[in-house]
């Protein structure tokens, strides 16, 4: 093995921890080197990112509490499959809606602009009963039976355009329908809810679906607080075509369909989830090739900008450095991104949350070190 090619491998190794062995690894080997390194390095730090984006899934948002949401779509898939009005079934990505003979498709313009368009009106809801209880002086407690609402609609709107008549306005409304609290049966509260009166009032978990999506959103208990909901870009294109959408949902092996029975609401929730997860399939597959090449962008020219930077920082007459060619500056980042890079790839697994930045600050770190260690003219 010749001396060159001996002193070219020991920079690899050794210039990921020198700068003085990365400096000269710049400067004495083959260009196509620093290239590699450079590709190699701004490309490790996705990794973490590609992973976390490859391993989401759209039944996410209900992986956490669900405030009540398992036996509520229980609840009214069941009755959806049995009540014996319209079919929904999913035909060429579309989840289309039928009358009760499930031969004929309906489409009326529900969204079309009105004062009180059709499809604000669920086409199922479930009301849950609780009890409260009240105790008065020297009387003993009574209890009082009060009903929080689950609601289901569909929609043929468009998602946008048509003016404020589109499934975004359409989300904005319901998710502006306050609930009075303490009201028997539920009634819906038209003024404005503020700090002072929002103990009155709770908003109802709903799901929304439209022939190209769907929607959900999971209110906390009693609360107008959101807790999750699905956000957008759900649709039906990977879903297998459907005879009966909620005949479908509602079946859970060969489990006696009974919404008072634990087994089945778990079984009902788990087809659900299905059917988010692959209407979150199209988002996700675009979410993890523009993200990624997003981030790959980014890094890439983050480490082109720090060669440009070591190439600035010794322009000064005095820097005895300053003979250093701008191609040379560019070697050196190359030669010097394997390493945080690398550290970025570990720790990214291990700190999820800072998978974005920790590339950015190691080789910011790394840049800042060299220049004031190695290039500095006081050195």
């Amino acid at each position: 093995m010749k001396d060159t090619t001996k002193r070219t491998i020991q920079n690899l190794f050794v210039g990921q921890l020198s700068n003085a062995r990365a400096i000269e690894g710049a400067k004495t080997s083959p260009w196509w080197i620093a290239v590699i390194l450079f590709l190699i390095g701004t490309f490790l730090p996705i990794v973490p990112i590609m992973v976390s984006q490859g391993n989401a899934y759209g039944s996410q948002f209900i992986s956490g509490t669900l405030y009540g949401y398992d036996q509520y779509v229980t609840n009214v898939t069941y009755d959806l499959a049995n009540d014996g009005g319209n079919v929904y079934k999913i035909k060429d990505h579309q989840l289309l809606k039928y009358d009760s003979t499930g031969t004929t498709e309906i489409k009326d313009n529900t969204w079309y602009p009105t004062d009180n368009p059709a499809d604000l009106q669920p086409i199922k809801y479930y009301n849950a009963t609780y009890e409260v209880n009240f105790e008065e002086e020297g009387q003993n407690v009574v209890k009082t039976k009060h009903v929080r609402r689950f609601n289901v609609y569909y929609t043929n709107r468009p998602y946008s355009g048509n003016g404020d008549f589109n499934i975004y306005q359409m989300l904005k409304t319901l998710t502006g329908r306050h609930y009075e609290k303490e009201a028997l049966e539920p009634t819906l509260y038209t003024g404005e809810v503020d700090s002072k009166n929002e103990n009155l009032y709770y908003n109802a978990s709903f799901i929304v679906l439209t022939p190209n999506g769907i929607y959900s959103y999971i209110y906390k208990t009693d609360t107008t607080t959101l807790a999750t909901y699905t956000g957008g870009g759900f649709d039906w294109k990977n879903q297998d075509n459907s005879e009966n959408f909620f005949k479908e949902l509602a079946y859970v092996g060969n489990m006696v369909a009974n919404p008072k029975d634990a087994n089945y609401v778990k079984g009902v929730l788990n087809n659900w989830k299905t059917v988010y997860n692959k209407a979150y399939q199209t988002l996700k597959n675009r979410n993890f090739w523009m993200l990624s090449g997003i981030f790959y962008g980014i890094f890439v020219a983050l480490n082109l900008f720090m060669g440009l930077m070591l190439w600035l920082l010794t322009r000064g007459k005095r820097n005895p450095n300053r003979g250093l060619k701008i191609y040379t500056c560019l070697e050196i980042a190359g030669w010097t991104c394997f390493m945080p890079g690398l550290l970025a790839l570990i720790f990214g697994f291990l700190i999820p949350a800072a998978q974005q930045i920790l590339f950015i600050m190691l080789i910011g770190l790394r840049t800042m070190w060299l220049a004031m260690r190695q290039l500095n003219p006081k050195y």
